[in-house]
C-alpha cells in the first residue's frame, strides 16, 4: 500500500523502504514507521509512500530492537532504502540469554528452544518478574528457589552455540511457539505442585510450557 500525500505524480518522490530485523528471517513483531511524524503503514515489513521531494524524517521502531533515526533528502522518482533494527539489548545480556537458552534445552527441537528464549521475554514484560534479561535469569525467591536450574548447578556458565544464538534472535523476532508461556518443565524431572497446577500452553519435546 503506497500512501499518497496530495503530490502530483510528475512532481513526486517515491520511497520504498524494507526493514529487517537482526539475524532472524522473521518479522512478526509490529513494526512502526513514521516520516515526518506521520505513520506509513508496513506490510511483511515493507512500507512505501509518496511525497515532495526534498528533505524528510524517518523512524523506524519495533519492540526489543534499537530505534532508528534517519534524515532522508528524496529526489523525484524512486528512493529506495534498506533498515536493519540490532537488538536493545547489550552483547553480553544476548550471550547470557543464549546460554541460558542452550542450558535449558540444548538437544531439544529447535521450536522447543525458541520457546524457551520467548517465555523469558514473557517474564521480561510480566510485572511479576524483574525487568531486565540478567533479572530474569539470576531471580532467587525467598533467597532460596532459582528459577532456572543452570544457574544453580553452573551450567549457566558454559558458552552457548549457535543455534541457541539463533533461537534468542528468532524469539526477539516475534516467534513464539511457547504460547505466551512464562515457563516450562520437564515433567521426568520435576514433581513441584506449582509449576504443575498451571495453565499448559504447549509441549514441545520434553518440555511442558506454563503461564
Amino acid at each position: 500500500m503506497t500512501v499518497e500525500w496530495e503530490v502530483a505524480p510528475e512532481e513526486a518522490a517515491q520511497l520504498a523502504g524494507r526493514v529487517r530485523l537482526a539475524n532472524s528471517q522473521y518479522l512478526l513483531r509490529p513494526i512502526l514507521v513514521l516520516v515526518n511524524g506521520k505513520k506509513v503503514p508496513v506490510k511483511d515489513g515493507r512500507f512505501e509512500l509518496s511525497t515532495y521531494p526534498g528533505h524528510v524524517d524517518l523512524e523506524v521502531e519495533a519492540k526489543y530492537y534499537q530505534p532508528h533515526r534517519q534524515e532522508l533528502f528524496l529526489d523525484e522518482g524512486l528512493n529506495e532504502i534498506d533498515i536493519m533494527l540490532e537488538p536493545a539489548f547489550s552483547w553480553a545480556e544476548l550471550d547470557l540469554f543464549a546460554r541460558l537458552v542452550h542450558a535449558e534445552s540444548a538437544g531439544e527441537p529447535y521450536a522447543g528452544q525458541v520457546a524457551v528464549a520467548a517465555s523469558v521475554l514473557h517474564r521480561l514484560e510480566s510485572p511479576a518478574y524483574p525487568d531486565t534479561i540478567r533479572g530474569v535469569i539470576y531471580q532467587v525467591t525467598d533467597g532460596r528457589y532459582y528459577q532456572y536450574s543452570p544457574v544453580l548447578d553452573g551450567r549457566i556458565n558454559l558458552p552457548a552455540n549457535r543455534t541457541s544464538f539463533q533461537a534468542v534472535y528468532d524469539a526477539l523476532a516475534g516467534w513464539d511457539p511457547s504460547g505466551g508461556a512464562t515457563g516450562f518443565y520437564n515433567p521426568r524431572k520435576t514433581s513441584n505442585r506449582w509449576v504443575r497446577s498451571r495453565p499448559v500452553t504447549a509441549t514441545i519435546g520434553r518440555h511442558v510450557f506454563f503461564r
